[in-house]
């Protein structure tokens, strides 16, 4: 049979109707087991025996799986239905729950490729509160309890403020100090392959692994810089503020626009830090905020030295401390704006320093659209009281922000899901794509964990 025009139109006809057969057997397949996953989230999780793959639940057995649904869905309520967030491919991608107490919970899901397509990679990240648009945010964040500062801004010749409540408000920030010592490093163009060896004295207690390492080990600068920002390493951060000078690091606070730069003098270490709030079960902190700054420098050259209080005596007594302790006098302060400006100054400062630049964007904090986002800094803080979180991100058109949010509370724990909650809202409504409906029931300040 002569071959023609007719016969390849009618081949091409065919391999698209099967291509399209294909394709809606596929969303289907995915369909159905989102609809099994919204029927198994629930307060007695249960599902198909092939809803998750054998490799799944051998990493994730059930017995961890199901707990975890639970502890969502009594924060979230029941998901009533699903929208597509991005489509990573045929099998996988990226959807947002909506609950029926208002939230909109990101899920990542991959399925086997091969029947039965059962589900081999399930994450959900922080539910966020479904908040129709930035000003209703505000209202939220200023109902919370204890006191809070935050604000976007879209950064230029002039930051230009997009939102704020309370911007100007100095609290205490934990970890988010480690930007000041940062900037000293930038300040001084200090080489990221100099090697400073990690000393006994310099050790402190965690966040990080540092401190369970030998005396001695040869550390780069570049490498206790990303440990300290990413991982908010503290014997990394001890060492380079010790390498830097305590005065040196305070002449940074005034020079990245922190407005009350007196608040954080002298500028402790974390090991100080430690001492302080740990010694005598906060007793000893109590104490130093009597002191002014003379008497305080004098204090900690003399009175919290490591041959005076071991911190491995004091190590023990860390899991007891679950209440705030003198977050509004001992500690390191900032307020929103202030950390907007020290952000926007390492902006400015890393352009074309991309090892600087990269090590602030090694974790990038919150589960923030990388579509939306491509570049996102991040340093937070964190101890009983006190939640500090701090971004610095270019968007997809090249704009670059600051989105700063921080909280204090001198009674009682910070929840620490509904503050990231209403943070990564932020982030979902500066991307345009916060069109919902506002929830129909307000987030709840419920006891941290």
């Amino acid at each position: 049979m002569q071959e023609g025009p007719y016969s390849y139109l009618m081949i091409r006809w065919w391999l698209w109707l099967l291509l399209c057969t294909s394709l809606v057997a596929q969303e289907a397949t995915v369909e159905s087991r989102l609809a099994e996953l919204k029927a198994a989230y629930s307060a007695q999780p249960q599902w198909k025996e092939d809803l998750f793959a054998p490799a799944f639940l051998e990493a994730v057995p059930a017995a961890k799986l199901r707990p975890l649904m639970i502890d969502l869905f009594q924060k979230t309520g029941a998901i009533e239905r699903f929208e597509v967030l991005e489509k990573k491919g045929e099998w996988s991608g990226r959807w947002r729950a909506i609950t029926r107490e208002g939230f909109g919970m990101p899920i990542s899901l991959t399925l086997q490729e091969e029947a039965p397509h059962s589900i081999i990679g399930l994450f959900f990240q922080p539910p966020e509160p479904m908040i129709a648009d930035l000003s209703a945010l505000v209202e939220h964040i200023a109902k919370l309890p204890g006191q809070a500062s935050f604000g976007i801004w879209k950064l230029g010749e002039k930051p230009e403020a997009l939102v704020t409540h309370e911007p100007d408000r100095s609290l205490a920030i934990g970890s988010a100090f480690k930007l000041y010592i940062l900037g000293a490093l930038l300040e001084e163009q200090r080489d990221m392959q100099e090697i400073v060896p990690l000393r006994t004295e310099w050790r402190s207690l965690p966040s990080g692994r540092l401190q369970t390492w030998p005396a001695g080990m040869p550390m780069t600068i570049g490498a206790l810089t990303c440990a300290m920002i990413s991982e908010s390493d503290n014997t990394a951060t001890d060492h380079l503020l010790h390498t830097l000078g305590r005065e040196r690091v305070e002449s940074m606070l005034a020079a990245m626009g922190n407005a009350q730069p007196q608040r954080s003098l002298p500028f402790l270490s974390t090991s100080e830090m430690f001492r302080l709030k740990l010694g005598s079960k906060g007793e000893l902190a109590k104490g130093y905020a009597k002191l002014d700054v003379a008497a305080r420098r004098e204090f900690l050259a003399k009175e919290l030295t490591p041959e005076r209080m071991p911190l491995d005596g004091l190590a023990e007594t860390a899991g007891q401390w679950t209440r705030p302790r003198e977050i509004d006098t001992v500690e390191w302060f900032a307020s929103a704006s202030d950390l907007m400006r020290a952000l926007n100054w390492l902006r400015l400062r890393t352009e074309g320093n991309s090892l600087a630049r990269g090590a602030l964007a090694i974790n990038r904090g919150l589960a923030i659209s990388e579509t939306d986002f491509p570049y996102v800094g991040y340093k937070g803080g964190s101890e009983p009281g006190v939640l500090c979180l701090a971004h610095l991100v270019q968007d997809k058109r090249g704009d670059w922000y600051a989105v700063c949010l921080m909280r204090n509370d001198t009674k009682r724990s910070v929840n620490e899901e509904l503050t990231t909650g209403l943070a990564t809202r932020a982030f979902t409504l500066l991307a345009g794509a916060g069109s919902e409906k506002p929830a129909t029931v307000p987030p709840r300040e419920k006891p941290s964990r």
